[in-house]
């Protein structure tokens, strides 16, 4: 994983999955997923709009085929982050089912509307048929918005406790998630004007939103004592809110021109719904250091990685897909030596810069790879990247092509299988550029289940906005 902007909190080297089966790491906090169910039903939140947004520009032909791929996307998540959010779902973060009476009798309000815009997406993707993709607008506009607030509230209040969700805590997750939702109004309404839907969209609608997003901004960046919204606890967060109120300042006049005209133009819509993908990124980054600048915020996220590692990690470990073809590279690569491992890896970064090559593709393509990619998507952006390595640390699968073919001399390779024989590395929290992302690794041992020997490292790249 590359990035930058690393943060100033570290944790023990590795730990052994027996050594985290056997005690907590903080003895009296157990894990239950509080910031993860908070984020998550915010998330639901905002993908409500974003559905809503997605499918008028699909309905009025503003860049329709990635409008369609965005709600699929979308309406994939919805399903995931609903469902984990009732029964529990240790690959999102959420350990355990949901037993408040309240938030539950909330879900089911929330999966009552949820499956006529699921029907009605169905319908609009088998048929292009516009009137199911108004009913989509419609349904999740506002219907779909009122029961999943109601459901962020309810968690939020049946969650909070003074040592994970402080009341600075929540401040932030309901700014920021308000910023995302506000950013997918606003997408919404110049998309209505531009289509000639007033339903969905009118200069009035987008003059309201494109206020409420400024203010609110306004109160990240300069802080809000009068709504109980502190200044930005550190520099990096000013930074990024700095940039999020530029990138702001330059739209803000298209909007206000389609506002004052009454009309929008495809490139103004193009403009706010890429400013608005943008900003989303800043913000679920704003959210994370929010939640590590707290004391116990760090402590907390430490404790949510060690127990996906520990509940979740194993399942993976032993699946014959994978140890198959670990076990087929170990006998191809047995007898290679340190030199020619740095050929390969030196070929591995030239086609890198060329954009590809037989190496890089052959191993993209692999089963292991397909699988991989599966599993990355049925995690809701809790695991972005998942790759392997053999015994001597040479990739053997990867979800996305990474920037080293070996790993041997990384630590997720040497504390893993080469010195710490069988205890799990994680890795301090970086900034991955590529995605945008605030990421940690998880580095998990894989052992041969006839011969009891190491064969491998299975690497995960967790999104830690999703942890908090």
């Amino acid at each position: 994983m590359s990035g930058s902007n690393k943060l100033s909190f570290t944790w023990a080297a590795g730990l052994g999955l027996a050594a985290m089966l056997a005690a907590p790491t903080q003895a009296q906090y157990v894990f239950d997923g509080s910031k993860v169910r908070v984020n998550m039903s915010n998330s639901l939140v905002m993908l409500s709009q974003q559905i809503s947004a997605a499918a008028c520009n699909a309905k009025v032909g503003m860049d329709a085929t990635a409008a369609r791929e965005e709600l699929k996307a979308a309406r994939s998540d919805f399903r995931l982050i609903l469902d984990g959010l009732a029964n529990g779902a240790p690959a999102l973060g959420i350990p355990t089912e949901e037993t408040s009476p309240r938030v539950l009798r909330s879900l089911a309000s929330v999966e009552e509307i949820w499956a006529e815009v699921d029907q009605a997406l169905e319908t609009a993707s088998q048929s292009q048929d516009g009137d199911a993709m108004t009913q989509v607008i419609r349904l999740s506009q506002e219907p779909l918005l009122d029961v999943t607030s109601i459901l962020a509230s309810d968690v939020l209040n049946g969650y909070s406790s003074p040592f994970e969700m402080t009341q600075r805590d929540a401040l932030s997750l309901n700014f920021a998630g308000r910023q995302r939702m506000l950013g997918y109004q606003m997408s919404r309404s110049i998309c209505g004007i531009l289509g000639g839907l007033e339903d969905f969209g009118t200069p009035e609608t987008l003059d309201e939103y494109a206020s409420l997003f400024d203010i609110s901004l306004m109160a990240l960046k300069d802080g809000m004592p009068e709504a109980g919204v502190q200044p930005p606890p550190s520099n990096l967060v000013e930074s990024m809110l700095t940039e999020a109120s530029t990138q702001w300042s330059s739209v803000k006049p298209i909007v206000e021109t389609a506002v004052d005209a009454g009309k929008a133009s495809e490139d103004a819509a193009s403009a706010l719904n890429n400013f608005v993908s943008d900003t989303k990124l800043l913000m679920d980054n704003t959210v994370t250091l929010y939640m590590l600048a707290n004391g116990d915020g760090g402590d907390v996220y430490k404790v949510a990685l060690e127990e996906y590692a520990r509940t979740e990690v194993p399942k993976w470990l032993d699946q014959p897909i994978l140890i198959d073809a670990l076990r087929a590279q170990n006998g191809k690569h047995a007898t290679l030596t340190q030199a020619e491992v740095d050929e390969l890896d030196l070929i591995w970064r030239a086609q890198m810069k060329e954009g590809g090559g037989e190496l890089v593709s052959e191993l993209v393509d692999r089963p292991l790879s397909d699988w991989f990619r599966e599993r990355v998507d049925a995690t809701a952006g809790l695991v972005v990247e998942i790759f392997a390595t053999d015994n001597i640390g040479l990739n053997v699968g990867q979800s996305n092509v990474t920037g080293d073919y070996w790993q041997g001399d990384e630590a997720k390779y040497e504390q893993t299988i080469k010195y710490g024989q069988g205890t799990v590395h994680f890795s301090d929290m970086e900034l991955d550029v590529e995605n945008g992302v605030y990421q940690a690794q998880i580095s998990a041992p894989v052992k041969d289940p006839e011969t009891e020997e190491w064969i491998g490292v299975m690497i995960f790249s967790v999104n830690v906005q999703s942890l908090l």
